[in-house]
């Protein structure tokens, strides 16, 4: 870093405060190990890891300082509240309040079918909606609201009531509608800006949320594709820092080794084409090189897809973007990408931990939903 910055007092500086920190350059990740390399220390504990990926942090200050006195650079709380108070003007904070504005301007909408809303009120409700996915009950009420079905909504009422958390319930019937009609990529972004707010929860309030979610989902004695990916997005980012669940660990280094779960993946997606599902089913197996047969309609359960889903998860990076790949091309095929669709390619990309970038989607005729105005 001092090589490429030619600011070796900066550098030096910057690891002082890292370990004046009261958890040192340790990351409280699942997946934090994976990126290793791009963090200025050591981010897992030695016990947990074979090999050190940094020196000690100790070792590199007196490499950069050599008149170092041994003493970390300490941050105080006034600093970090100013920090939090500048982070309101924050171009990324301002992008993320254009980004949900319009899922937020559906609860002025509900309120009236006669105008639409001002600007402001909408940008009022979007900044609403923004700290809804900053404290812990907003977040765990707007996730609860994506899994609102208004057929069940006498069931999700009374385990919503249940559970007893004040306030839950008032705000979820707060965003219930309004999210709903939204699109799903707006959907899926909400979700996004909820999940790091839940890791702030205790083991015992995620556990609590995470029964309640998994109530919503099974309200009518079954779970749509839909509710499948939001329940596998939560449990693939919160489980393993809430329930110390397994990460899954690259295994497979050819797509030869998981042609049951691509048939699987894959036949799910054509499936759902309205025009020519064996076509739309090639044009993946094609795109990957293989021979693949698609699966009848009455053995794609949820459950077998979920396997499916768990084994890709497994394969080594660059073979998920081959993956990916394939899954846009079989939802693109019949030139009409339907809710369900966008809904799956994105949540089989975060399930596989392979976010797929909107150009990709956008190369194999998948266009987000544009904001209406």
């Amino acid at each position: 870093a001092v090589q490429f910055t030619r600011n070796p007092e900066g550098i030096g500086d910057a690891l002082k405060i890292i370990g004046g920190h009261a958890a040192g350059t340790f990351v409280e990740t699942a997946r934090a190990e994976e990126m290793s390399h791009l963090f200025f220390g050591q981010v897992k504990h030695r016990l947990w890891s074979g090999f050190a990926t940094h020196p000690p942090i100790e070792e590199r200050i007196e490499r950069i300082d050599p008149q170092w006195d041994g003493q970390f650079l300490a941050t105080s709380s006034t600093e970090v509240n100013e920090l939090r108070e500048e982070s309101s003007d924050d171009p990324g904070h301002q992008a993320a309040l254009g980004a949900i504005a319009v899922a937020a301007s559906a609860v002025a909408a509900s309120a009236s079918d006669i105008s639409a809303p001002a600007p402001n009120s909408r940008i009022d409700d979007a900044s609403q909606l923004l700290e809804e996915t900053q404290n812990p009950l907003g977040a765990m009420s707007l996730v609860l609201a994506l899994a609102w079905d208004p057929a069940h909504d006498g069931a999700q009422e009374r385990a919503v009531v249940a559970a007893d958390i004040d306030g839950l319930a008032d705000t979820v019937r707060r965003w219930r509608a309004p999210l709903r009609s939204r699109s799903p990529a707006q959907r899926l972004h909400v979700l996004e800006l909820c999940l790091p707010t839940l890791r702030g929860l205790s083991d015992a309030q995620y556990r609590t949320f995470r029964e309640l979610l998994l109530s919503w989902i099974s309200a009518d004695g079954k779970t749509t594709l839909s509710e499948w990916c939001l329940f596998q997005i939560v449990r693939h980012y919160l489980d393993p820092e809430f329930l110390k669940t397994r990460v899954a660990r690259p295994r497979y280094k050819s797509l030869s080794d998981v042609t049951e779960a691509l048939c699987v993946a894959l036949g799910t997606l054509a499936r759902l084409t309205e025009d020519d599902t064996e076509r739309a089913f090639s044009r993946g197996a094609t795109l990957l090189e293989l021979t693949l047969t698609l699966p009848d309609t009455e053995s794609l359960t949820i459950s077998r897809f979920g396997e499916a889903m768990d084994t890709l998860a497994e394969c080594y990076p660059l073979l998920k973007v081959s993956i990916l790949k394939a899954m846009a091309a079989v939802a693109a095929d019949d030139g009409d990408i339907s809710d369900t669709e966008m809904t799956l390619v994105r949540g089989m990309a975060a399930v596989m931990d392979c976010p797929v970038p909107d150009a990709m989607l956008e190369a194999y005729g998948i266009k987000l939903s544009a904001p209406s105005g």
